[in-house]
């Protein structure tokens, strides 16, 4: 988010007044943010704007609550049970779990992190991570997200450079812990794809440093994967993801309607009037023993 408010603004949520449409946009269910910025009185202030749109659950910087860091989760509230999740924060302001209800009885764990910049506290932060997760008893996350501040992939960063070896070797560590995959990776091995470009250097680099890893169970279970613009005007792009569990029911097309807009159009209903007569017309002029190709039901749908 790179802060609560546009350069130049006032007012302290202006940001936030942009998340619900970006939610009902692309139906996104749980959206994970970093960099939020937010103190207990903007949460208050966000809440009591949009709470009938969104659910927040925000953990804030503990030394600079509303400079620095800070990690959220967004909930829409027309496609998710608020009531089902729990907040837990491992890390405040760097890393925090959502549990909750997704389809019907099914759990899902949810860990959003905002990993530093540094490569020193960087590797301090990832064994953190690990180690608070083991502590706090709740199960492997199905879903790793957020700014990882790192790569473990040549081709995600442009041009490329070699990780800080302790930072990356710790990552990894906890990964594997977690038993999650980088999904889009291992489905698109040899694809670039970056979210963060460095706008203030020269040369200019280019990253994939948000990402979404899956739960290694669950990985054939997502599908759509996506880099939207971000709502926030951020440096950072939107990675997306959709997730259906296997217990899901499989949905067909659907069935067809007719557009509510065309029921007041006069064109419309005009032509629907004069193919109604019709309709009526060839109706009684029918044989009285039906056939094959002469019937009601031929007409009926020849006419929708």
């Amino acid at each position: 988010m790179r802060g609560r408010s546009y350069q130049g603004t006032a007012d302290t949520v202006s940001k936030w007044h942009d998340l619900p449409a970006a939610l009902r946009a692309s139906r996104i269910g749980v959206l994970g943010l970093q960099e939020t910025h937010l103190q207990d009185e903007h949460v208050r202030s966000i809440e009591q704007i949009h709470g009938r749109q969104f659910q927040l659950f925000n953990s804030s910087d503990p030394d600079s609550p509303g400079a620095s860091a800070g990690v959220a989760f967004a909930l829409n509230r027309s496609l998710v049970r608020v009531d089902s999740c729990a907040f837990h924060v491992l890390v405040p302001g760097r890393a925090a779990i959502l549990t909750m209800t997704w389809h019907h009885d099914l759990r899902l764990t949810i860990l959003n992190v905002y990993a530093p910049t540094a490569p020193g506290p960087q590797a301090t932060f990832w064994t953190q991570v690990l180690e608070a997760w083991q502590l706090s008893g709740l199960p492997a996350p199905d879903f790793f997200m957020g700014d990882h501040n790192i790569v473990d992939n040549t081709n995600d960063r442009a041009p490329p450079r070699a990780e800080n070896a302790a930072a990356l070797e710790a990552f990894c560590e906890l990964c594997l812990a977690l038993n999650v995959q980088d999904a889009w990776r291992a489905s698109y091995p040899d694809s670039r794809q970056f979210t963060f470009r460095s706008l203030g250097r020269t040369p200019q680099t280019h990253s994939r440093l948000d990402r979404i890893y899956v739960a290694a169970p669950l990985c054939g279970s997502v599908y759509e994967w996506d880099v939207l613009p971000s709502p926030f005007r951020s440096d950072h792009l939107l990675v997306s993801v959709r997730y259906a569990p296997p217990t899901a029911p499989e949905l067909g097309e659907g069935r067809w309607t007719l557009p509510m807009r065309l029921t007041s159009d006069k064109t419309f209903l005009s032509f629907v009037t004069k193919s109604g007569l019709a309709l009526e017309e060839a109706l009684s002029d029918l044989p009285a023993v039906r056939t094959n190709d002469r019937n009601a039901q031929l007409l009926w749908q020849k006419f929708k």
